[in-house]
């Protein structure tokens, strides 16, 4: 390949579907949680969301996942994730209580 660029990417996913993931930029200790603000606007327990199977932020929170990606594909340059200079990826939990994740990472390319 032209400039000796290694032909790469690493796709991320998430099993389940009440968390998320985005690659947003990273300038400051305040930006993830800037990036959350959007999103309380989906509150839990709100009556307007009547799917509560699992607690009162269930629903909200498969909304919530929906606003941000369940996969991510970031090219890989030269064994470096190329992302911008202030980018970095976020991983959201949307619901109210901890849960334990698993992140697949696979790594396609030369």
């Amino acid at each position: 390949m032209a400039n000796g660029a290694a032909t790469q990417a690493i796709s991320r996913s998430r099993p389940g579907r009440s968390s998320g993931a985005t690659v947003l930029a990273n300038r400051g200790r305040k930006s993830g949680r800037a990036y959350l603000t959007p999103l309380l606007y989906v509150p839990d327990g709100d009556r307007l969301f009547e799917h509560d199977a699992e607690g009162p932020d269930d629903m909200p929170a498969h909304v919530r996942s929906a606003l941000t990606a369940t996969q991510l594909s970031v090219p890989v340059i030269d064994g470096r994730l190329a992302l911008g200079t202030w980018q970095g990826i976020y991983l959201y939990e949307h619901r109210t209580r901890g849960q334990r994740r698993e992140v697949v990472l696979h790594l396609i390319g030369e």
